[in-house]
């Protein structure tokens, strides 16, 4: 079997992908094979199956084909029932670049104790609640995350610790987020997205924050509100 055509993985990197996620070199591209062969069984699904996206769900599932192919399953199927929330049709969109270029998801370019998880950051008020939907908030934050999920090694391999300034959030910031809007992107980034999440920390908590965090906290997984800290 021909090697996948992947970004070769630093000695650092690969050591961790063999620690961490169960990755086992000489098999990797049987792996994958098995993932797009598995993919093209499907006739609901219209999905992309080129190396470096479907090693990227192995490693984000720890190289169980099941996890991996359920993951899969529910990126497609999310971006098609929602996609005016999880699906960019033209990479040029005003209102997206808009919104990146407010600095609303920026990934630091050192890692967490130089070689441990990325580090998002995540800054509530940086857009007009008057000019920008929900919605429109959050395909861009998806659009980014699936960039460094197809470009970030050190992400998908280590995982990623994510901190929520919300010191410019104001009440309208708030409520510009319905409970059902949250649970729509938290569910996505939970159960559709090859990320692992290590933490996530709120900063520059205001008065009144604690209501929405634990709205907020109750949509994830017993799993996951472990790792989330006010």
């Amino acid at each position: 079997m021909s090697q996948p055509a992947v970004r070769p993985l630093s000695a650092q990197l690969q050591a961790a992908a063999i620690k961490e996620l169960n990755e086992v070199p000489e098999r990797v591209a049987a792996d994958i094979e098995a993932l797009r062969t598995w993919i093209q069984q499907q006739p609901h699904l219209r999905a992309r199956d080129d190396d470096q996206f479907l090693l990227s769900f192995l490693r984000g599932c720890k190289f169980s084909l099941e996890k991996a192919k359920s993951k899969i399953d529910k990126f497609y199927t999310l971006r098609t029932k929602y996609p005016e929330f999880f699906t960019i049709n033209d990479v040029n969109e005003k209102k997206v670049r808009e919104l990146i270029n407010t600095g609303i998801l920026v990934y630091l370019p050192t890692p967490l104790n130089e070689d441990g998880p990325r580090i998002a950051v995540v800054t509530l008020g940086t857009y007009s609640v008057d000019k920008y939907y929900i919605e429109d908030v959050a395909r861009t934050l998806e659009g980014i995350q699936e960039i460094f999920m197809l470009e970030d090694d050190n992400a998908v391999v280590y995982g990623i610790t994510t901190i929520v300034d919300v010191k410019k959030g104001s009440t309208a910031h708030l409520m510009h987020m319905s409970p059902s809007s949250i649970k729509k992107m938290t569910v996505f980034s939970e159960e559709a997205l090859p990320f692992r999440t290590k933490a996530t920390h709120f900063i520059n908590i205001p008065n009144g924050f604690e209501t929405f965090f634990n709205v907020f906290k109750h949509m994830l997984s017993k799993k996951l509100q472990k790792r989330v800290s006010i």
